[in-house]
Parts: structure tokens; C-alpha cells; sequence
């Protein structure tokens, strides 16, 4: 339907098309209530009654009523005129992109800015829950003052409601297997007639920004059939290629921005609009300010600084360009980039370094996950990617020799040490359970730490690793952690730790000398630390700090000075993420850095169904017996830890226990009507049972006398009357044993069953049998309850975690390749029988082992899992990172 000028929609008359398109006719009209000039894009009366045209229609002005954002059009009003529906918007003067790129290339630098336009855009429509779709040139309009805004979101799709005071809930339309978008600019997934979400989008960003780099288009082939399948199979040329002005150069961060765009594979591209226009507003701004450079002068306020370092967000190789690009600077001179994780699920920051600079600052160690398994990866800081290293799985704590030339690190139990030029990996010797930090010596001597024992010392060529003289565990502490060596290779700094109640500082780092010197406490409490340039630094509340230190004499001088606000910290363990290399080169996680997961809800075959709560770090969550709450501890990157219990069906939460005075609750298990917790926590050495009512009313009350082990609830038997308590020593050539134990309630001191060599048991629903994970063998077993009597084999081949299915016919494990396993049975009062088995799906990765339930039925599992914002976080380094500090103190 051909509107004339004059005609009148309600208050607003027609002046003069502007123009079609395959959803309708658009106009120039007058808005006569507000004077004011508008558009209104009207569907002609013929596709009115299309069963599919017409929600789509109307799906694009909820889509963009929801929306509000200077960089998406606004739209003013709906409404119906002769039978054809219309939508108002604002009314733009300029051109699209399609009319701009017919001019050719644009410019680099204008690109990179438009382009940080469109993904903001993008970023605010992703945020409501909407995919466009159908980006492309056509659909970009740029004004006359240069702004950016995103049209025609006719073909959006919702991916999860969109409610607003200004619009209703938005429908999804597309059916399932249809193909949407247009053709070269679609996705893989489209173009596969598959379900796209928000990432789909940045493909056709990728796209659409390799046109305005270029001037051509990214896939375009003969045909819509050939063009489709480049998107599936081919990779576009490179942009330097396609340049033919030598005014055009392309910077490599852009190549690398354009290629993460246009990965084949939904997971290895940018997984959020949000973080595709930060790496572009770093580009943008470091073509205009000498490539982000930050100088050390007094004007630049420890606020600025702290903004800086957490806001700037690089990609790829920009990495090497700034180093570079620094070296030729002035000394004062420090530059921040950042290092994304290889592909994969990304860092492991918990309780972990995730990456470690070289002595000689040119290469950085990485701990990174892949295939459900840590994996140490090199990363030279003049190459832009990081290479694996084969023979390194499970790995965690890279430290380097202070040649710079081998990297030691833990796995399975051992250290092992790489040698980087040659890239083979041996073994050094055996180092226990649970290590947590080692340190290489000029003297060729190795000092690790590993959790409830002393340090110990191994030369670096291997033997029996060896207590070192002088440094004792106290009585009341848990052990040593987070050695660092002192330049003369023969004094070395750790941290003394007890796992100290809230508010007490009784954690001190020592410093102790391989000559059996009496150690020497240092003034400061709960952090790991690192010496470089004259300075110590360490974490104090989440931020890095330095402090003028004499490795001499050991001793603190001048004031503690902020060098970064906001890195990873864990307050279990008490160590900041950070490194230093003697040549002033920096590598810091930012705050909540790979350590994030939601709690997710997946059937028998591993697909995800919903989500519970925000992402955060949870530890061991437990579903109610009615199935109807979850009661989970959470590790925040700062504050108390904390159990939380969330109503499934509303997703609202409280915290369990909130007096912050009580040291920190960990573990929770339901008891069997539902209405209270049973939890432990822990202060140095001892830990101690509470109870509570699992609506959080009243308070916690002990059961029993505190330990002097650690102890975790583990299940509460059907009846009410048993707990299985999973106890654990500081002893033995590992530094670590368990056994299960089972107690009255109302007599926790005595145990009536004891397993030794065991964990993770958890009673039949019937209580006439305990399933539990034998630490000897690796196996999992059956045994009787309350016996005597054998036991019966579950697994032949590896296996933990058991959890049984409510009417006990069905026992999950997890398996050693973190396959979540299936057992049917016979069970009954006097009969236990394994019928078979069978895989159901694979966990995420190793760290999450524990960190699964299953409800009663058996259908469905609460997985923590990885965000893609998590699999994606980088790492940040920054260069010369003395300069700022030395400027603030001089100020000081």
C-alpha cells in the first residue's frame, strides 16, 4: 500500500517515502502533537494476514520499544492504519553503511570507531535478551554528526523475556531449523538453520567490520549456495592483503579482533558484545594517545591509575606492539595490555597463579583449561599466541629458574620441570597432596610447599625432597604456603598459615634461609609475596601493593603503595595473582579472573535446561529432599565466604548463617525432613559440626566437641539418626589421609563404623547401605549399614563422588575422565547387586568434580558450570610498572 504525501496515520502525515524493504514501505511524516519530524516504516495490507510476516512485524517494534540506546533507533509509537500496521521512529538524517562502503574502505581509525558504536548497540540489545539477527550494512544507519544506529530489528529474536515498563513480554517466532538473515553476513549456526544466540551476532559484526576495513565483502561467492558454504568452511583473506592504499595499514589487533569475530566455533569467539567494545575502544584509543600509554605524572591520580589498569581490555598481539612501542618510550613510561586465555574453558585462578613471568621477562607461564584438564602453556610476550606443553596435564603453580631457562611446576603428585628450549618435561620428585607453591633457587635448589606440612627442599635435578632446618609448623598452624626466593638464592619468604577466624590476622609471612637460620616474621598477614626492584609487593583486601624492602636485613621501609586495585585474591588460601619479572614486567588476574560458575540444571544427556542465581564460585551444592531449595557455600572475590540457601522455582536466596563474627561455614547437607543444615567450619587446625534451621531462623548450635582434623559432613542418613562425617589428617608421606566415619547424632564422639583409606560416602535411601570412594584403590564400594559385612564393587575402572537415585535402583559417580556415570542395581534390605552401566555425559572440567547433585528422580542434574564470560577473561601486564609508584612516592 503506496502512501501519498499528505496522508494522515492518526496524528502523523505522510510527507515523502524514503524507501522499501522486504518487511514494509518507510516514510517521512510529521508528527503534529509534538512538531516534530519522524518515521513510520508501514506493513503493506497483503502480508497484514501472513501468519508469518505479521508477528514478525510486530516483533520488531517490541523489540526496539524495550530498547534505549543512542545507538539503536528509538521508535515512539505503534499503530494500525486501513488494516496495515506501522511503526514510528525517530527520524535520522545521513546515510546507511550500505551508501557509505559504496565509496569504498573506510579508514582504519573511522572504522574501529563506528564499529565500537555498533557493538555497544549490540551490547544494550544482548543485555534485554535480543539478537538482531540480520546485521549488515543496510542495516546501519550513520548520521550526519557520525553516530552509529542499528536498524530493522524485524528479524530479532528473543533469548530469554524481555519485560520493561514500556513493553510487553517479546515472543519468539522463529521456528526451529529455519534459516534467518542474509546471506554473507550470516552466521555458521544460521546458516546451519540452527539456534542462534547473542554470539551469532558478532559473527556478522566480524563480517560487517571486514567490509568497512576493506571494502569487500568477507564471503561473497558466485551464488547464496557457494556463499553459504564459505561461511562454513573458508576463512576470509587476510585484511592486509585486501588493502591496496598505503594509507591503509591495518594494525595486528584488528586482524586479531576480525578473526575472534569470525571463529567457525560459537565458543571461541568474543562471548559478549560487552567485551568485543572494550578490545575496540582500547584500539581506538591507543591510535590517539600513543597506543594507551600511561606516564607516571603527578597529575595521575592512584584512582586514575586503578581505573586504567581494571578498564583496559587488549587482545592477540596488540600484547607484543605495546611492549614494543614502550621500550621506545621514555623510562617513565608503563603500558597495560592484556593476554587472553588459549582456547578452551580458559585461566584457573583458584587457589592456582594462572600465569607467571619468566626472570628475564620474556615469556609467561600459563595455567589454562582444556579437555577437562589444567594444561601449562607458554606464551612469549613478542608472539601472539601460546603454545601447550605436551606431558603437562593437571598441571598448577608454574614457578621459573632464575636462569629463566626451565619451568618447574606440580602434576599428579610430583614436581616436574620443563625445559623451555628443548620443550621436554621430566620429573624432579615427588611432592604429596595438595601443593601449593614452589620457588627455584640460584643455589640449584628447589623449596615447595604442600597444604598441612613444612617446606621442604629438593636439589633441581631431583631426590628425596627434605624438611628444611629451622622452619616449623607450630602447634596451631596448618602448615607453610607460597615460598619465594630472595635475589642471594639463599633467603626465601612464605606465608605461615592457620585458615584464621573473621577478623583475626594470625596467618604472618616469614622469612627463613636455607641454612637453617632462626626465620624472622615480617610485618605483614594473610598474603603471598614477591620481590622485585627493591620493593616487596603483596595483597592487602583484594589490591596489590608495594613497600621498599632490604632482603639483607629483611626489613620494611616507607609506606605500602597501591600498584593495582581489584586483582584475583583468594581468601582461603590468602594469595594474590600476581608475578613480576626483574626487568619491571607485571602480570596480574583481575578480581574474579576464571573462577566464576553458575549453577546449572542438566538432564541425563548433558544439556542445559536453566540456571540458578548469578555467577559467582560455588563450592558443593546440595539439593533439598524435596528437591524444592539448593543449600550451596559461596567463595566471593571478596567478603565471607558464605552458605546460601536459593528457592529453585522463584531463584531468591539467604544467607544461611550471617553473623560475621563466626569463622567460615563450608559444606552444607540437608537432614531428612528438610529443615535443618548440618555444616562445618574451621579455625587453624581444628574444625567443628554446627546445625542449623534451613529456613535461617534461630542460631547455629555445636555438635560436639571441635576436631583436631579437618571434618566434613558428608551425608545424613534416612532416619535421622546417623551423619557420615569424612575426616582428614595432616599426616603420612602425603601430608594428607581420610577416612570415613559414621556417628550417632546425638553421640558424635563415637563412631560406629569407620573406614579408613575412604570419602565421599553417602547413605542408600533406604539406609541399609553406604556408598563411598576407596582413596586406596580409586575405586568406589558398597558396604552394608550398619554391618559387619563386605563390601561389593561398583567401578573397575575409576571412580568418585557417588550420589544414589531415591528409590536406590540407580548410583552416579563421576569417572576418572569426569564422564558422569550411570549404575543400575538391585538393592534391598539383605541383596545388593550391580546390574550394568553406562556414561551419561562428561563434566566441564576436573575443578568441578565434587561440585555436582542429583535430584531424587534421577532426571535431572545441578552442575556448576563455566561461563563463557569466564572461558573468555584475559590476564593483564603491564610494563615498567615501577614508574607510577616511584612518581606517587616522591609526591608522598
Amino acid at each position: 500500500m503506496a502512501l501519498t504525501s499528505g496522508t494522515k496515520l492518526g496524528p502523523y502525515e505522510i510527507q515523502s517515502p524514503l524507501g522499501a524493504g522486504g518487511m514494509g514501505e518507510v516514510y517521512r511524516a510529521r508528527d503534529s502533537r509534538l512538531n516534530r519530524d519522524v518515521a513510520i516504516k508501514v506493513l503493506p495490507a497483503a502480508f497484514a494476514c501472513d501468519p508469518d510476516r505479521l508477528p514478525r512485524f510486530q516483533q520488531e517494534a517490541q523489540a526496539v520499544a524495550a530498547l534505549n540506546h543512542p545507538n539503536i533507533l528509538a521508535i515512539h509509537d505503534f499503530g494500525e492504519h486501513d488494516s496495515s500496521p506501522y511503526i514510528v521512529t525517530e527520524f535520522l538524517e545521513g546515510e546507511t553503511l550500505r551508501v557509505r562502503l559504496d565509496g569504498g574502505a573506510l579508514p582504519p581509525r573511522r572504522a574501529t570507531e563506528l564499529a565500537e558504536q555498533i557493538a555497544r548497540g549490540l551490547a544494550a540489545a544482548h543485555d534485554k535478551g535480543i539478537v538482531h539477527r540480520d546485521l549488515k550494512p543496510e542495516n546501519i544507519f550513520v548520521t550526519r554528526d557520525g553516530r552509529i544506529k542499528i536498524l530493522d530489528f524485524g528479524l530479532a529474536k528473543l533469548t530469554r523475556p524481555v519485560i520493561t515498563s514500556d513493553a510487553a513480554t517479546l515472543p519468539s517466532q522463529t521456528e526451529a531449523g529455519s534459516v534467518m538473515g542474509t546471506v554473507g553476513y550470516m552466521s555458521p549456526e544460521q546458516v546451519k538453520g540452527r539456534a542462534a544466540d547473542h554470539r551469532s551476532d558478532l559473527f556478522s559484526f566480524g563480517s560487517l567490520l571486514y567490509e568497512m576495513l576493506t571494502g569487500k565483502r568477507a564471503f561473497q561467492r558466485m551464488t547464496p549456495a557457494e556463499t553459504m558454504t564459505a561461511i562454513l568452511k573458508d576463512d576470509p583473506p587476510w585484511l592486509s592483503s585486501q588493502v591496496t592504499s598505503s594509507q591503509q595499514h591495518i594494525a595486528p589487533l584488528l586482524q586479531q579482533v576480525v578473526d575472534h569475530c569470525l571463529e567457525k566455533n560459537v565458543n571461541q569467539r568474543f562471548q559478549s558484545a560487552s567485551d568485543l567494545s572494550f578490545a575496540l575502544r582500547a584500539l581506538h584509543n591507543s591510535t590517539s594517545s600513543a597506543m594507551a600509554t600511561v606516564r607516571g605524572t603527578n597529575r595521575h591520580s592512584w584512582l586514575w591509575w586503578a581505573a586504567a589498569a581494571a578498564g583496559v581490555l587488549l587482545v592477540g598481539s596488540l600484547l607484543a606492539v605495546l611492549i614494543t612501542q614502550a621500550g621506545q618510550q621514555d623510562s617513565k613510561a608503563s603500558v597495560l595490555a592484556s593476554i587472553l586465555p588459549p582456547s578452551g574453558d580458559g585461566f584457573w585462578a583458584n587457589i592456582n597463579q594462572p600465569a607467571t613471568i619468566s626472570p628475564d621477562g620474556k615469556i609467561v607461564a600459563l595455567i589454562a583449561v582444556r579437555n577437562g584438564s589444567s594444561l601449562l602453556w607458554l606464551r612469549r610476550l613478542d608472539s601472539a599466541d601460546a603454545q601447550p606443553i605436551s606431558g603437562s596435564e593437571d598441571a598448577s603453580y608454574p614457578f621459573w629458574s632464575p636462569d629463566s631457562r626451565y619451568v618447574g611446576f606440580f602434576s599428579g603428585r610430583k614436581i616436574r620441570k620443563l625445559d623451555v628450549a628443548r620443550g621436554t618435561v621430566s620429573d624432579v620428585c615427588a611432592s604429596g597432596f595438595f601443593n601449593v607453591g614452589g620457588a627455584w633457587s640460584s643455589r640449584g635448589m628447589i623449596i615447595f610447599a604442600t597444604l598441612g606440612d613444612a617446606l621442604k627442599q629438593v636439589p633441581e635435578n631431583g631426590g628425596a625432597p627434605e624438611r628444611i632446618a629451622g622452619i616449623d609448623v607450630p602447634s596451631d598452624a596448618i602448615g607453610h604456603l607460597w615460598p619465594v626466593f630472595l635475589p642471594d638464592g639463599k633467603h626465601f619468604l612464605y606465608l605461615e598459615w592457620r585458615y584464621p577466624a573473621p577478623g583475626s590476622h594470625t596467618n604472618a609471612v616469614w622469612m627463613g634461609s636455607l641454612d637453617g637460620e632462626k626465620a624472622k616474621r615480617l610485618p605483614l598477614d594473610s598474603t603471598n609475596v614477591q620481590y622485585a626492584s627493591s620493593y616487596l609487593l603483596f595483597s592487602r583486601d583484594g589490591d596489590l601493593l608495594a613497600q621498599r624492602f632490604d632482603p639483607k636485613r629483611g626489613e620494611l621501609s616507607g609506606s605500602a603503595l597501591p600498584v593495582v586495585r581489584g586483582i584475583q585474591y583468594d581468601r582461603f588460601a590468602q594469595n594474590g595473582a600476581f608475578s613480576v619479572s626483574e626487568n619491571g614486567i607485571l602480570v596480574y588476574a583481575p578480581a574474579g579472573t576464571g573462577i566464576h560458575d553458575e549453577l546449572t540444571w542438566m538432564d541425563r544427556s548433558g544439556k542445559i535446561l536453566s540456571t540458578l542465581g548469578d555467577a559467582q564460585q560455588y563450592i558443593n551444592p546440595a539439593i533439598s529432599p524435596d528437591g524444592k531449595r539448593v543449600a550451596v557455600a559461596t567463595k566471593p572475590s571478596n567478603g565471607r565466604e558464605q552458605i546460601w540457601v536459593y528457592d529453585v522455582e522463584r531463584g531468591t536466596r539467604f544467607p544461611l548463617d550471617n553473623d560475621e563474627s563466626h569463622p567460615v561455614p563450608h559444606s552444607p547437607i540437608w537432614s531428612p525432613d528438610g529443615k535443618q543444615l548440618a555444616y562445618r567450619d574451621m579455625v587453624g587446625r581444628e574444625s567443628a559440626l554446627h546445625l542449623h534451621a534451613s529456613d535461617g531462623s534461630g542460631v547455629q548450635r555445636n555438635l560436639g566437641e571441635p576436631y583436631h582434623d579437618l571434618i566434613d559432613a558428608a551425608d545424613w542418613s534416612p532416619d535421622g539418626r546417623y551423619l557420615v562425617l569424612e575426616r582428614t589428617k595432616f599426616v603420612g608421606p602425603d601430608n594428607w589421609h581420610n577416612s570415613v566415619e559414621v556417628v550417632r547424632i546425638d553421640e558424635p564422639a563415637k563412631p560406629l563404623l569407620d573406614i579408613d583409606s575412604a570419602s565421599t560416602a553417602k547413605f542408600s535411601p533406604d539406609g541399609h547401605w553406604l556408598a563411598y570412594s576407596d582413596d586406596t584403590t580409586g575405586q568406589i564400594y558398597v558396604t552394608s549399614f550398619p554391618g559387619p559385612g563386605g563390601r561389593s564393587a561398583v567401578t573397575s575402572e575409576g571412580g568418585s563422588e557417588p550420589r544414589w537415585r531415591g528409590d536406590g535402583q540407580e548410583l552416579f559417580y563421576v569417572a576418572d575422565d569426569l564422564m558422569i556415570t550411570s549404575v543400575l542395581l538391585h538393592e534391598s534390605v539383605n541383596d545388593f547387586r550391580v546390574l550394568s552401566s553406562r556414561p551419561l555425559f562428561r563434566m566441564q572440567f576436573y575443578a568441578n568434580e565434587k561440585n555436582y547433585d542429583v535430584t531424587r528422580n534421577g532426571q535431572q542434574f545441578l552442575m556448576t558450570y563455566r561461563t563463557h564470560k569466564e572461558q573468555a577473561a584475559p590476564v593483564a601486564v603491564i610494563t615498567n610498572w615501577t614508574a607510577g609508584l616511584q612518581n606517587r612516592s616522591s609526591k608522598n
